[in-house]
């Protein structure tokens, strides 16, 4: 399903935290441009492409819920052999992460960096219900070294 801003909900295996179902590309918006990386504002609807190796997916993103702001600091780290950002959030960014995530739990949320997708994390995938992130957030994926600290250097 696909809320008012364009974010796509997945089906989630909370065992293994992994996605059981994409959603389907939308084409009402295969005619429509790109959003250009200069006039993707924090507040504004803008419809993105998705980060170098994605092929053709792009992402409809509706105005940032969380902005750089809202972030304390974000520093890359190496657990069990993965690469993840580990970000601590402002006491008003924690409160907006949490709305936000409880608000599209399950979701597939845009990380936007200077007008680039550079991340499409899902909200809570080993869990079943949501819970607050006490203002901690940890983005994880195939990073490799040093797309994670350009990652948390973004942030």
């Amino acid at each position: 399903a696909k809320d008012r801003y364009g974010v796509w909900y997945c089906l989630v295996n909370t065992t293994t935290g992994q996605a059981t179902g994409n959603p389907q590309p939308d084409t009402q918006f295969s005619s429509d441009a790109s959003t250009p990386p200069e006039d993707a504002s924090p507040g504004a609807t803008i419809l993105l492409s998705g980060f170098p190796g994605q092929g053709t997916t792009r992402y409809v993103l509706g105005p940032a819920a969380v902005t750089q702001s809202d972030v304390a600091s974000a520093t890359a780290g190496n657990e069990n052999g993965s690469w993840t950002v580990n970000i601590r959030l402002t006491p008003q960014g924690a409160a907006k992460w949490d709305a936000l995530v409880q608000q599209q739990f399950h979701a597939v949320i845009g990380v936007v960096e200077n007008g680039k997708v550079i991340s499409t994390p899902i909200t809570l995938p080993t869990q079943s219900s949501f819970t607050s992130f006490g203002g901690q957030v940890q983005i994880s994926g195939s990073f490799t070294q040093q797309q994670a600290k350009a990652l948390a250097r973004g942030l």
